[in-house]
């Protein structure tokens, strides 16, 4: 089952934004893989200063994109093995 799918499967958040922990926890991803995604062009994210929020709707919805379009974002766990080309 897809990151997003499971997400849509969790109860939905109390609140539209989410801080990094409770969105890491909310797709069931790791801190580190969801700062990595972060960096994706067009990853929704609001960034205040130090503050950083997520969307979770829009995030969920860009993962659905993402996936139907074909693009893959990998966790470590899911990342294919093998020497680079």
């Amino acid at each position: 089952m897809s990151v997003a799918a499971e997400a849509m499967t969790a109860p939905e958040p109390s609140t539209p934004l989410l801080d990094p922990e409770e969105m890491a926890v909310f797709l069931g991803i790791s801190r580190s893989t969801l700062d990595r995604w972060s960096k994706t062009p067009g990853f929704p994210v609001l960034r205040s200063g130090r503050m950083v929020r997520f969307p979770w709707r829009k995030v969920v919805d860009f993962l659905e994109q993402a996936s139907t379009e074909g693009r893959q974002l990998y966790s470590r766990a899911d990342r294919p093995k093998g020497r680079r080309k």
